[in-house]
């Protein structure tokens, strides 16, 4: 296990499971998910904010609270500190920046000053930088917001970055949907996957970076959540149901994501084999969207 991983959250939940239940119930305990949650109260402005629950789903915190749209966290590798994109207003479009805080929502302050199309932050494994999408171009920048580059060539349009467990390539989305990957420093790119009919996003390595997981519009049957072999063979459909959103726990057997079925829609935890969907966190009355773990 990382160290320091929300230890405001989960102390007093693992200390429970290890008496009700130890091994697997601890493990699961001792695990992080941050999330975005937009109250439906707050549907016409989209306005969510950022919270944290452990991995069974309780011990919800909301971190942020503001009249604009926080979006799209994601932890650093230590379960120290949370990234995140938050936008000029309550929607989730328009102008944005990248921004940081503690785990425990103290200390938020702004890492980039672009004021633009800004999205999804991803942490390299040793902590030291996050690459980020701005204006559909991918780029790189040290953890405290310096030396802010390009590694995506002129022009490109590429969005939706994810860094390798060991580091040394980012998977990412190319025009037209498909999943790419390239070295750290923007060469040797690479096609993963071709699809006639299927738009792809958010890209998500495994754990022990054998697999990704990621969304995908069938153009026929809507949205699901997919697996492959991290050289984009052996693709399958992990949830059927309209599905985005993919993030592994740590052990790499499950994963959560955000899933709409006939009787609710929020997040959800799912094998990695696809089998046994079932809620994680439910909240009446919330949307909860785009996991990120930690453990």
């Amino acid at each position: 296990m990382r160290p320091n991983v929300l230890v405001s959250v989960v102390t007093a939940v693992v200390a429970a499971a290890a008496i009700a239940a130890p091994g697997a119930a601890a493990l699961r305990a001792d695990v992080a998910i941050v999330f975005a949650r937009l109250d439906e109260s707050d549907i016409a402005t989209e306005n969510y904010e950022i919270w944290v629950m452990d991995g069974r789903g309780r011990d919800q915190i909301r971190l942020t609270n503001n009249d604009v749209g926080d979006h799209e966290p994601v932890w650093s590798p230590d379960g120290t500190k949370i990234a995140w994109v938050r936008y000029e207003s309550q929607f989730n479009v328009g102008a944005g920046d990248i921004w940081v805080m503690e785990a425990d929502g103290s200390d938020p302050h702004r890492l980039t000053n672009h004021h633009a199309d800004i999205r999804r932050p991803t942490w390299s494994p040793d902590g030291t930088r996050i690459a980020y999408t701005l204006d559909y171009s991918i780029f790189v920048m040290d953890a405290d917001g310096s030396d802010q580059h390009q590694i995506s060539p002129a022009g490109a349009f590429d969005y939706d970055p994810d860094w390798s467990p060991d580091g040394s390539q980012i998977a990412f989305v190319h025009t037209g949907g498909d999943i790419f990957t390239m070295w750290a420093d923007g060469s040797h790119r690479q096609r993963l996957t071709t699809t006639a009919r299927i738009s792809e996003r958010r890209p998500a390595w495994s754990p022990d970076g054998d697999r990704i997981a990621f969304g995908g519009y069938d153009s026929q049957t809507g949205w699901h959540a997919y697996v492959m072999d991290a050289d984009g063979t052996d693709r399958s459909v992990l949830v059927e149901a309209d599905s985005v959103d993919p993030a592994w726990f740590p052990e790499g057997d499950r994963l959560a994501i955000y899933a709409s079925t006939r009787r609710d829609y929020g997040l959800y935890e799912v094998r990695e084999s696809g089998h046994a969907l079932k809620p994680l966190g439910r909240v009446r009355n919330v949307f909860d969207i785009q996991p990120d773990i930690v453990g």
